[in-house]
């Protein structure tokens, strides 16, 4: 039974972007990190349910798969392993010292706790193992708030008193845009709202 993959239009606009501005060996090794960390979830995936994801859509700001139903202390392990994964790159840092900087980038990217990136996931199923999913929820909802808002005052610092540029604001502004669109098809976010009513 073959299964269906996509590469969004985001994906391809992100790596032509990356192409024009980074030299080619930083943008093989940002893809080597990637799929180090995709194959992390994959493998925990595997290990913890006995059965593979599918791959969906490459999306400018990561990978998007169909999980078969895994939730509590699995969820937990399954969120923070692609991260874990990637972490595992860094004694190759002095043969691979460009894998290893992108590794770390990418883990502490996806380990920020707003939700769906891979350290939302975790806060949710660690809270969910410790208070009711409701109370979860609600915890889950003020952290994120305040990783955002975090999020949009270090861009506008960075942005306007630094002199980075606007476009540092621009990149948050999108991946908060493209995080909230992913939670409205979210099948893990809905089980959450469900089992709380």
């Amino acid at each position: 039974m073959g299964s269906k993959s996509k590469v969004s239009a985001g994906f391809c606009l992100l790596l032509t972007a990356m192409l024009m501005v980074l030299p080619l060996s930083w943008l093989v090794a940002m893809l080597i990190a990637a799929c180090v960390h995709e194959l992390g979830h994959y493998v925990a995936i595997w290990a913890l349910t006995g059965k593979h994801s599918e791959l969906v859509a490459l999306q400018a700001l990561g990978a998007r798969m169909i999980l078969p139903e895994i939730s509590g202390w699995k969820e937990l392990v399954c969120a923070i392993a692609g991260p874990i994964a990637g972490l595992c790159l860094l004694p190759l840092a002095r043969i691979m010292p460009r894998v290893a900087v992108c590794a770390v980038l990418q883990s502490s990217y996806n380990l920020i706790p707003i939700y769906p990136r891979d350290g939302g996931r975790a806060l949710r199923a660690l809270l969910q193992q410790m208070i009711s999913p409701r109370r979860a929820l609600q915890v889950c909802f003020w952290v994120e708030l305040i990783c955002v808002a975090i999020a949009i005052l270090s861009a506008i610092y960075l942005a306007f008193y630094m002199h980075v540029g606007v476009i540092v604001f621009v990149i948050v502004v999108l991946d908060l845009i493209s995080t909230k669109k992913s939670l409205k098809t979210d099948r893990f976010r809905s089980t959450i709202v469900t089992s709380c009513e």
